[in-house]
């Protein structure tokens, strides 16, 4: 994924393809549809939707989805980790947690594409949460 003429929608599907290769590599992951909660779907759509007042270099919110991985070992975390570092540093950024074998992207409102970006804060968070993970969560 390198075309920094890419729009958002496109760039989420890219993930999505490559979220599909840590699955022929036999890591444990699914894609769950995204379910904004009523209460907050006008809030959401207005901020991050077409048009929305942080909509720019955002994906589509009938794309968003949140990507559930589940790890039997230290290589297959570093797989994920690792791909989540170089989507980063193509301009690929989203919300991530984990612990004790299970990581999630958040492919949702919080998705950006921004090639040019500085990547390297996110790449030590990255980093950071796995070691944590890895030392008092699996």
């Amino acid at each position: 994924m390198s075309k920094k003429d890419m729009t958002p929608d496109e760039a989420l599907k890219h993930t999505l393809e490559f979220v599909k290769e840590l699955q022929e590599q036999g890591i444990s992951v699914s894609v769950v549809s995204y379910n904004m909660q009523e209460e907050d779907k006008e809030e959401l759509l207005a901020m991050y939707g077409p048009g929305g007042t942080h909509s720019e270099f955002r994906a589509d919110p009938s794309l968003w989805c949140r990507v559930c991985s589940r790890t039997v070992d230290a290589a297959q975390a570093d797989e994920i980790r690792a791909l989540a570092i170089n989507l980063s540093r193509v301009g690929v950024f989203f919300d991530s947690s984990g612990m004790g074998g299970q990581r999630d992207w958040e492919l949702d409102w919080s998705f950006k594409y921004k090639p040019g970006e500085d990547s390297s804060q996110r790449e030590e968070a990255l980093n950071s949460m796995e070691g944590f993970s890895e030392k008092w969560l699996s």
